[in-house]
């Protein structure tokens, strides 16, 4: 049993500070959820990636299933609603709505501005590092749209290298029928 008057607990005397040290404890683990849901946004962003590059439509694939899992990594995730604007259309969790407390990242492609990822919360919530997000929270945001910005990039090389493979099949086999006459 604890003596508050004789016992010390992480440097602190007293029943105070073994308080201190239960808050201590508690936000450490509520800091650790948080980098464990982060951890798995970027998981799971692989995923959706690999779900996209055998897709017919793999913008539509990649930018809404984005959209779909983003919330869960926030820590207002239950408020938290997802749009991805890219290429004149947007892709957002089911009924999306703008609102006062966002965030947003750019979203670049070759080096230009292409779009954003946005995290909206439908309520106003507390301070803490930027706005009610956490600065975490601005490090995947960004890592997020940087890592898209660079599968476009990817997706579009491919969709660019199929069709100059066209090109170079056809000359090709019109040289083939040239040569015959």
């Amino acid at each position: 049993m604890l003596d508050a008057k004789t016992q010390h607990i992480g440097g602190r005397k007293g029943a105070s500070g073994a308080k201190a040290m239960l808050y201590d404890v508690g936000n450490a683990e509520m800091s650790l959820r948080e980098r464990v849901k982060e951890l798995t946004c970027l998981y799971r962003l692989g995923e959706v990636i690999e779900r996209c590059e055998g897709s017919l439509d793999p913008l539509d694939v990649l930018f809404q299933g984005i959209a779909d899992i983003l919330p869960e990594s926030w820590l207002h995730s239950e408020i938290a609603q997802a749009r991805i604007v890219f290429g004149g259309r947007e892709y957002a969790t089911a009924d999306f709505q703008e609102s006062l407390w966002a965030m947003s990242a750019d979203l670049v492609v070759a080096g230009k501005n292409a779009g954003a990822v946005e995290i909206h919360y439908l309520d106003e919530m507390p301070t803490v590092d930027e706005g009610p997000f956490l600065n975490e929270e601005r490090s995947l945001i960004n890592a997020v749209a940087e890592r898209l910005g660079k599968v476009v990039e990817r997706l579009e090389a491919r969709k660019a290298l199929r069709e100059r493979v066209k090109e170079l099949t056809c000359l090709y086999k019109l040289g083939e029928v040239i040569d015959r006459c």
